[in-house]
């Protein structure tokens, strides 16, 4: 009988000990499940990304969270991106990286989701950066230095007073003007003058770069699709093109400035800006606090002399490190 209680104790505490070490394990997968991030930009199957989904895959590798990068066309409306947003939070995404589109309710659309999850901005740092009316990370390049940056190069490097066009690229995105008020700004404090200012319709309509371009030496394009179409406009100048400079980092853009058709790019890093991106919404999350800090990611300035650079193949090839 004594040997029946016996066995029936230690059963019962086996039993017990059994639960106690499931219940532990349970309570630590749910604490250890990856939390999502999502992330949401224009045109995201563009080549001119694959260094930022590169940094963004690195950041989530190295932080242990999951990220979504959403698949999108070129942005139409801030309420296209809002219903984007709409979907990934009820998928349930713990946090939202962000290219903003340019509206005049985008604040209130921005804020409205920062109130549910944390949000980090890759662009408009002007307007929408941390410490303005509410707490928001920003996680990109400075839009405003980037416009002057350009402007200083171009001015040094033609070593005269240019007459520059100017090609805005898509002024939907919330820096875009940001550059074109800056880059105007450098020129014209240096001698310079602006002759035209171009955005996306008037590239893409019949007429091409507009009015007066024979006037010019020098176009000035602030952005990837813009670079791209600068280079083709005077590629197929050959001898009589103006000199193209600009802001970009796609494979045709890297290939036209290998050539000699564009000048000399500033080119984001947009590796660094995925990765840290990722890496202070991870640090977000695990302190449950929103806006911890932003950061300026430089860009660099490359020229043909420049391209392969031990630093800039890494900047500019990132899938084959």
């Amino acid at each position: 009988m004594r040997e029946n209680r016996a066995f029936l104790l230690i059963l019962i505490l086996l039993t017990g000990a059994i639960a106690a070490v499931s219940l532990v394990i349970r309570r630590t997968s749910d604490e250890e499940e990856p939390r999502h991030i999502s992330v949401v930009f224009s045109d995201s199957s563009a080549d001119r990304w694959a260094a930022f989904k590169a940094g963004l895959r690195q950041g989530a590798e190295d932080a242990g969270v999951d990220i979504r990068i959403v698949r999108t066309g070129r942005f139409t409306s801030l309420r296209e991106e809002e219903m984007l947003i709409e979907n990934e939070l009820a998928s349930g995404a713990d946090g939202i990286i962000l290219q903003p589109y340019e509206d005049e309710k985008l604040w209130g659309m921005v804020t409205s989701v920062n109130a549910k999850v944390p949000v980090i901005l890759t662009d408009g740092k002007e307007k929408y950066d941390i410490g303005s009316r509410q707490r928001l990370s920003f996680v990109g390049m400075d839009n405003s230095a980037a416009g002057a940056y350009l402007g200083g190069r171009i001015l040094e490097e033609t070593g005269a007073a240019p007459v520059v066009g100017v090609i805005t690229g898509d002024s939907t995105l919330a820096g875009a003007a940001e550059r074109v008020s800056a880059l105007e700004e450098a020129i014209e404090a240096g001698g310079g003058t602006i002759a035209w200012v171009a955005g996306r319709s008037e590239m893409e309509s019949d007429k091409g770069v507009p009015r007066d371009s024979a006037k010019v030496n020098v176009i000035a394009a602030l952005d990837n699709d813009g670079l791209e179409f600068a280079a083709d406009y005077a590629g197929a100048r050959g001898d009589r093109a103006p000199a193209v400079y600009g802001i970009g980092n796609s494979s045709k853009v890297i290939y036209s400035l290998d050539k000699g058709i564009i000048s000399g790019i500033l080119v984001p890093d947009e590796f660094t800006m995925g990765y840290q991106s990722v890496s202070k919404m991870a640090d977000c999350l695990s302190s449950g606090r929103r806006g911890l800090t932003g950061a300026v990611i430089e860009p660099v300035w490359v020229t043909r002399q420049t391209i392969f650079s031990e630093e800039n193949e890494t900047l500019l090839f990132p899938s084959v490190q």
